[in-house]
């Protein structure tokens, strides 16, 4: 599976400020957590993956990277995770599954995508588990699913403290959501918004600042 558009927002969007412990649940190929190992210098970065197949090619991602010595690969769902009621992080990234499959979805996209192996029921409620007191998570959704995804923090006391809307053009509809959050509710949720494509369907502005230093993971992923 290539590197996906929403991986490439996700990770470039994250704001993990000063975390020196950081989450990519579902990390499939290990985009998201070798993106943070990039921008987290000082950083350890735990991945988990449940698919067998996907955590053999994060692995050799992670040891072909400049970056391999703080990262750790787990195969396990996250519902096993080893270090649930041991580690709390403080900041927490995720690219999850979203969508229901039909009969015609490819065996290695309903694990990959769909809620088959992981609710956001159950992502919300093991992350708030895992979360520092004062640590962040971040996702990034369809914008069509947001709403199951905000229940569900809300369900265990999660609240979105920032958001970026994403559209393909300027003037297009939303398509996708980030939001990052946390235990405690802010005064007001910080808001932003960022097209990708320009008319002639060239990457915008905005989009290629913000994902300039990542392209180079396309080689290691």
């Amino acid at each position: 599976m290539k590197i996906g558009t929403d991986a490439m927002l996700m990770g470039s969007l994250a704001q993990p400020v000063d975390a020196q412990n950081i989450l990519d649940i579902g990390t499939g190929t290990g985009v998201l957590a070798l993106m943070m190992a990039q921008q987290c210098p000082h950083a350890i970065i735990d991945a988990v993956e449940p698919d067998s197949i996907m955590a053999v090619r994060a692995a050799e991602n992670f040891e072909n990277s400049t970056w391999d010595y703080r990262l750790t690969l787990y195969n396990e769902p996250l519902q096993e995770y080893t270090n649930l009621g041991i580690i709390h992080y403080e900041y927490i990234l995720c690219n999850p599954p979203y969508f229901e499959p039909s009969p015609t979805t490819r065996p290695d996209r309903i694990n990959a995508r769909s809620t088959v192996t992981l609710t956001f029921d159950e992502l919300m409620a093991y992350s708030e588990q895992l979360l520092d007191a004062q640590g962040k998570m971040g996702v990034i959704v369809p914008e069509g699913e947001y709403e199951k995804l905000l229940s569900a923090a809300q369900k265990v006391g999660l609240h979105p403290v920032r958001q970026v809307l994403i559209s393909s053009f300027e003037n297009s509809p939303v398509i996708r959501r980030v939001t990052e959050f946390a235990k405690k509710a802010p005064d007001e949720v910080e808001q932003d918004s960022l097209f990708i494509y320009n008319e002639d369907k060239t990457w915008s502005e905005k989009y290629t600042v913000l994902t300039a230093e990542f392209h180079n993971l396309d080689k290691e992923a």
